[in-house]
């Protein structure tokens, strides 16, 4: 290989296609020397003779870890403007080092890749599965002259685009050498579909292509959903693309263009500053390595830079240590959380045998055989409960037939109308917004119950339970609870100083409800009231 090749991984290379006018970008540079952004030594025309020549600048500016020489060759051809990009320093280039073309205003001025279309300074969202036509000439024809990252993302249509951090510090590395290019899952399924399997994006993952000459050599590196977090796999990543960005065939279409002449020496330029001073501000060597200064410093570069990598693998070896002792401080704790597991496993399983044992046991004493007979008991009431509630509603289908063949119409449903104050009966609060949620059988059982206990509050003196009892109120619906918090509700202070008290009895409005729906009343017609109160309706107390 030839050309910029030859300088290895202290050179950043970028060519491609812009549409600004070459002017803007004269401009542009001058503004960034009259500012002091950088150092702009010479500019002009290659040929003087020739007005279609190419133009080149020539520039330097300081970096953290040292000097950064740089050369720009802009030839107009057609509507566009091909570009040719050259920045050199003894640091190189890779992950956490910015890309140098925004210095050089090409970040204002995009590059775009002449054979796919695509963008090579910047990123590129495809929202749009058919329009593809580009990306699939970089990707699977192979017709770009870069590599090509594109990275699955989980983006929904119309929200907004948020790049992986990974990923963001590759755009900024070789911003001008690969480009980038996001799809969300849209798009990820049609180039699936026009993809050999060989060639598809990883599932939230990435994929460097590479250019047809090295496709042809190796596989295209892949960033898993596991790896698209891995520093060392961006790492490497990057650099293969700045590799690829350095190499040309002596058989590619642009062999004979100016790549050349952006490592020149000679000063036939018009000038803008004075020539570089001192070792550190240097152009390039010439072709065939002749400049021995060059080929000195190049060489103590390459020292300073091992004893750097030295240094580099010094701090991984001891970043290394420190994991492989967190791995077996966590392997420890694994393993005693296994053996609480196991411990506690059996003692569950010890439980369990004890528990059933004593069931057993129980089940061959008479306590055993009591808890049987209720348990049976307690399922039948159930069933007869049901079994009533079901009879209650054929009657009241009964009635409503017997009625519609009299002509008599049915009868209005309960309403707020139910709830209406009758004499002697007080309620508490809240109960009569419940009387008023009730609806159907038990608005009307409802009814009927609040109907007997005004009745009782008009001629006290009797049993008020056989008065419910005799008003249609049958057994089973009628309870006694024992007096206990669940069934203590509010009353006049005249009834109690504290203004509660149990209302132990109360009448069953369902059957079939779980829990059934319950009226409480405290009977203190012989009290100071003289009247029946109402303290609950609504599901019984448990």
């Amino acid at each position: 290989m030839s050309g910029p090749a030859d300088l290895g991984s202290e050179l950043f290379c970028a060519t491609g296609s812009v549409s600004a006018p070459v002017d803007e970008h004269a401009e542009f540079l001058l503004q960034q020397h009259e500012a002091g952004a950088l150092r702009l030594y010479d500019r002009g025309a290659l040929d003087r003779a020739d007005p279609d020549a190419p133009l080149r600048w020539r520039m330097t500016w300081q970096r953290a870890d040292g000097p950064v020489s740089a050369a720009l060759v802009l030839l107009a051809r057609d509507d566009l403007v091909r570009c040719w990009f050259a920045a050199r320093t003894p640091g190189g280039w890779g992950i956490g080092v910015p890309s140098p073309l925004p210095r050089a205003g090409l970040a204002r001025f995009p590059l775009a890749d002449p054979r796919s279309g695509l963008a090579v300074t910047g990123s590129t969202l495809r929202d749009d599965p058919d329009d593809l036509a580009g990306l699939l000439a970089a990707i699977r024809d192979r017709r770009g002259g870069t590599a090509v990252l594109v990275r699955h993302v989980d983006r929904e249509a119309g929200r907004p685009l948020v790049v992986p951090r990974a990923t963001a510090e590759f755009r900024k590395a070789t911003a001008g050498a690969a480009p980038v290019v996001f799809v969300g899952d849209a798009v990820a399924h049609r180039l699936d579909a026009e993809l050999p399997e060989p060639l598809r994006i990883p599932h939230r993952g990435a994929r460097l292509f590479l250019p047809g000459p090295w496709a042809a050599e190796r596989d295209d590196p892949l960033l898993s959903e596991v790896d698209a977090a891995d520093p060392a796999a961006w790492d490497e990543a990057a650099a293969l693309a700045l590799r690829v960005s350095r190499w040309r065939s002596p058989a590619a279409d642009d062999a004979d263009e100016p790549w050349a002449l952006l490592f020149a020496t000679g000063w036939q330029d018009q000038r803008v500053a004075d020539s570089p001073v001192g070792p550190g501000e240097r152009w390039f060597a010439t072709a065939g390595g002749a400049d021995k200064s060059d080929l000195r410093q190049r060489i103590q570069g390459a020292g300073a830079r091992q004893a750097e990598s030295r240094r580099t693998a010094a701090r991984r070896a001891a970043a290394a240590h420190e994991l492989d002792a967190e791995i077996d401080r966590r392997t420890a704790r694994t393993a005693e959380l296994d053996r609480s597991r196991r411990v506690l496993a059996g003692g569950v399983l010890r439980l369990r045998a004890e528990r059933d044992a004593v069931r057993e046991r129980l089940a061959r004493t008479s306590l055993g055989a009591a808890r049987r007979r209720t348990a049976e008991a307690l399922r039948l009431g159930a069933a007869r409960s049901a079994r009533l509630a079901e009879c209650e509603r054929e009657l009241e289908r009964l009635r409503a037939e017997e009625d519609r063949l009299r002509g008599r119409g049915a009868p209005a449903e309960l309403g707020p109308a139910g709830s209406a104050d009758r004499p002697g009966v007080h309620f508490g609060p809240e109960v009569r917004a419940e009387v008023d949620r009730l609806d159907g059988a038990r608005a009307r059982r409802c009814d009927q119950v609040l109907d007997l206990l005004a009745q009782h509050a008009a001629a006290p003196g009797g049993s008020l339970p056989a008065l419910l009892r005799a008003g249609g109120i049958g057994a089973p619906a009628l309870r006694r609870a024992p007096a206990d918090a669940a069934t203590t509700f509010r009353v006049p202070e005249a009834v109690d100083p504290t203004g509660w008290t149990a209302f132990r009895d109360h009448v069953l409005l369902d059957h079939a409800g779980d829990p059934p729906t319950a009226l409480h009343y405290l009977d203190d017609t012989a009290g100071p009231t003289g009247a029946v109160h109402v303290g609950h309706v609504g599901p019984e107390p448990r």
